[in-house]
């Protein structure tokens, strides 16, 4: 499993919204469930707690999913950022920090 952390934009219909993408890759033979995704930021854990995207849920074998949050927080503002997923035998797997903009 490799979780990444990157800026990014997202373009639903409503309009653009730049964003951190939190992406989960299972590189396994066998599918995993992601029961929580989320950010650790300055000492703080920043946990995903809406629906967007495919996590938390199943990622299959092989195959990678994703959610992100809201680049406009102020708690991210030129911060280091380091993703996280927990999955279903409570493992805890984390990004490399990634440093986003100011």
């Amino acid at each position: 499993m490799v979780v990444e952390a990157r800026e990014g934009v997202i373009a639903p219909p409503e309009g653009t919204e730049h964003v951190v993408l939190i992406t989960a890759i299972n590189y396994s033979e066998h599918p995993i469930q992601v029961k929580a995704a989320g950010l650790y930021c300055g000492g703080q854990t920043i946990q995903v707690v809406h629906q967007r995207g495919e996590l938390p849920g199943r990622i299959e074998a092989r195959d990678s999913g994703a959610t992100w949050l809201p680049r406009d927080m102020p708690e991210l503002t030129g911060r280091e950022v380091t993703a996280w997923i927990r999955v279903g035998t409570r493992e805890v797997y984390s990004s490399e920090p990634y440093k986003l903009a100011e």
